[in-house]
């Protein structure tokens, strides 16, 4: 037996250190670990975007963002790592499993929670769907330059590449991504930019017409 060892009081098994005077396995016994009875998450059923807090995220894996809400919400007793967890099942009656670390012991245990997964279609993909654009972009320059920028487009909000004459109309679902893509472009390719507006239907709130930015782009 080594002097350094400890007894716990508990179960009376030696441990090289206590957490608040147990052994691991005791400390974990007597300490309970809050899971959440029920988390909801709204995915979009086209892109897998997560609705959070009133706003569409863009993410690789709905699953990895649950588990990433999963672990902000358990809550643990002070001395308590949670090393890995696993969603087991989904729905009302889910499961998800943890790995749960005290010094250098790992426990496990499953956990039933109520996961619902709601799908529905996020304000992109509506718009990209009805094939309605918010924003466009002119992009007049040579052909290779045009390919070379087509490359970069973000395509999750691009709803249409129409040919023209000298080059392409870029249509966008969304306003700002058309905009700040149009910055990006005239400041690393120097090209010149104009801004102006298309009128589609009426702003009743603010008692005037709907202005669409259109910024051409084109070379010297």
């Amino acid at each position: 037996m080594s002097l350094k060892n400890k007894f716990c009081p508990k179960c009376g098994h030696e441990a090289k250190e206590l957490n608040n005077g147990l052994c691991a396995k005791c400390y974990y016994q007597d300490n309970q670990i809050r899971v959440p009875k029920e988390i909801v998450l709204t995915i979009c059923k086209k892109c897998n975007s997560i609705l959070s807090k009133g706003k569409w995220i863009k993410t690789d894996s709905w699953k990895l963002y649950l588990t990433e809400e999963l672990t902000k919400r358990i809550k643990l007793p002070k001395e308590v790592i949670l090393d890995n967890i696993k969603v087991v099942e989904t729905g009302e009656e889910g499961k998800v499993r943890l790995w749960l670390a005290i010094n250098d012991e790992v426990f496990t245990e499953s956990r039933r929670i109520s996961i619902i997964v709601r799908e529905k279609m996020c304000s992109t993909c509506n718009i990209k769907k009805s094939k309605q654009w918010n924003s466009k972009i002119q992009l007049r320059t040579d052909d290779k330059l045009i390919k070379k920028i087509l490359k970069l487009l973000p395509k999750k909000y691009v709803i249409r590449i129409k040919p023209v004459t000298n080059g392409v109309d870029i249509y966008f679902s969304d306003k700002d991504k058309g905009k700040s893509f149009a910055k990006k472009v005239k400041s690393n390719y120097n090209l010149k930019s104009k801004s102006s507006f298309e009128q589609r239907g009426w702003d009743r709130l603010k008692n005037t017409s709907h202005k669409l930015p259109v910024i051409l782009l084109k070379s010297d």
